[in-house]
């Protein structure tokens, strides 16, 4: 990639290594944010969202081809309700692998999948009080912990 790359507002990029998804540009800082992008999309089956410097979006990210015919999508995965659940399914990691893998107990595990569910299932709103119950109960439980 050339330093004549131009990062415009509503361009769309992914990734030099080949993962799969499209980003999008949505505002190219200035003043303070100066050297930056905000980006929004998914890659690689993760989300991704958020200012990114513009050196690192250069030198990890090329614009997409206009021309290039769009590749076919993906079968979706079966569901499993039990052992995938849809409303966990979005992502390459799982909230049950992550809370495992950090070895999280009941509450802060409930935490993490809360969050981890909000927009994917019921109500986003009462799965994040959910979430804030659970984790105040932990910090209840700590704080009579330590006296």
């Amino acid at each position: 990639m050339s330093d004549e790359t131009k990062i415009e507002v509503g361009s769309e990029w992914r990734r030099k290594d080949g993962s799969s998804g499209v980003l999008q540009v949505k505002e190219v800082g200035s003043g303070p944010r100066a050297g930056m992008v905000l980006v929004d999309g998914v890659t690689a089956d993760l989300r991704l969202g958020g200012w990114v410097g513009v050196n690192y979006w250069l030198a990890t990210f090329e614009p997409c081809d206009t021309d290039e015919p769009e590749a076919p999508p993906q079968p979706e995965p079966a569901a499993d309700p039990v052992e995938h659940p849809p409303h966990y399914h979005y992502s390459a990691v799982e909230p049950f692998a992550a809370i495992e893998a950090w070895g999280l107990g009941y509450h802060l595990g409930n935490v993490v999948a809360y969050i981890a569910r909000h927009e994917h299932k019921g109500s986003p709103v009462e799965d994040l009080k959910k979430a804030r119950v659970h984790l105040s109960r932990e910090i209840d439980r700590l704080s009579e912990a330590a006296k």
